[in-house]
């Protein structure tokens, strides 16, 4: 879904994954023409505690909490996909986005 949101064309992509007997659900939301850099600081003071895990290879960065920001989340993550080519090629998409997933067993729904 795509929505003008303060002048700034933002995506908002729900994905689904079943996995045995759990239910994996990832709501993200994407800016794709912002090229600000958010510093970890910036985050850190955002969410109100240090992340757990962090990753850097040729097409993304994340910075990751987990659990998530709610109850239930099993994870929160900031991404950073640079302006290139390689980005581009691989995702089709640059920009930063956040990332929420919630898992939860599939009697639960």
């Amino acid at each position: 879904m795509r929505k003008i949101v303060a002048g700034e064309e933002l995506f908002l992509l729900i994905s689904e994954l079943r996995v045995g007997d759990e239910q994996v659900v990832g709501c993200r939301i994407l800016d794709p023409a912002e090229e600000r850099v958010i510093e970890e600081a910036e985050l850190v003071s955002l969410v109100g505690r240090n992340p757990t895990q962090r990753h850097e290879n040729i097409v993304e960065s994340a910075i990751s909490w987990l659990p998530g920001l709610k109850p239930g989340h099993a994870r929160f993550e900031f991404l950073d996909v640079p302006d290139t080519d390689v980005a581009k090629q691989h995702l089709g998409i640059s920009g930063l986005g956040f990332v929420a997933t919630e898992s939860r067993p599939l009697s639960n729904i």
